[in-house]
């Protein structure tokens, strides 16, 4: 029996926490090149201005990915529903 997806460690979780690890070491070395002086400024906004991009698409795609896996624990429990009760899906 499938276990609801926001859970830690499931497939989903594992892929985005992979990705916001990486956008955060990414972010990081934005910010401390700023602080040093070896980067732009103006870049370095661009840059962040990108990486808040890349956020919401990460938070688009993990809503979609537990929409989806949502689903498929529905159609389960209504076929497993359909099953027990002979046949029919709505017990009619």
């Amino acid at each position: 029996m499938w276990i609801w997806s926001a859970r830690r460690g499931s497939p989903a979780a594992r892929l985005s926490s992979v990705e916001i690890r990486d956008l955060k070491k990414r972010i990081s070395l934005v910010i401390e090149a700023v602080l040093e002086g070896s980067q732009d400024r103006n870049r370095a906004a661009l840059a962040i201005q990108g990486f808040n991009a890349l956020k919401s698409v990460l938070e688009l795609e993990r809503k979609v990915k537990e929409q989806e896996e949502i689903l498929e624990r529905i159609e389960a429990l209504e076929q497993t529903a359909e099953t027990a009760k002979g046949g029919s899906r709505w017990g009619v």
